[in-house]
Order: structure tokens, then sequence, then C-alpha cells
């Protein structure tokens, strides 16, 4: 009995209220953080027509491709799993 006790409390999180808003808000702005880094980074030429924003944004393109959106997915993954590491990642106090 305190086997099914321990297996059934493992998976639940500390919350008081459904993380279900927070999940859809998240993948919509994933998709939009993907199509605007994906064309600024195919268009940059008419995203940024001045080479001193060319510089920064394309980076910035980068970073939020290959950072900011495969943390977004891991805390989305890990708190769906109902791990508490997925915090670190995902903030849902708001």
């Amino acid at each position: 009995m305190d086997n099914e006790k321990l297996q059934n409390t493992s998976n639940t999180l500390p919350l008081k209220r459904s993380l279900k808003g927070v999940y859809v808000l998240s993948f919509i702005i994933a998709l939009l953080m993907t199509a605007v880094s994906i064309s600024g980074l195919l268009a940059s030429n008419t995203f940024y027509p001045v080479e001193d924003l060319r510089k920064g944004f394309v980076t910035t393109d980068i970073i939020n491709l290959l950072l900011a959106l495969p943390m977004l997915i891991c805390g989305y993954a890990f708190t769906h799993r109902g791990s508490l590491m997925g915090f670190t990642f995902f903030d849902t106090r708001w």
C-alpha cells in the first residue's frame, strides 16, 4: 500500500492551477519564434536593411533557434511528465 502511495504522488506537481493555458501560450510562442527567426535568417536583407541591424539580429535569430527554443520545449516536456526540473526552464508563476 505504501508503494502505491509513492507511485501515485511521484507524477504530481505542487501546483494550485492547471497548466493547460500556459502550455497553449508556450506552444504559440514557440511557433511564432521559430517562424520569425527562420524568416529573419532566410531574408535578412529584407528584415534588417542596415548592416548593423543584420549583425545584431541575425545573431539573435540563431540564439533563439539554438538555445531559447530547445529550452522552452524541454521545459514543456519536463513539466508535462511531472518533473520539477521543468520549472527551471518553464516559468509558470504568471
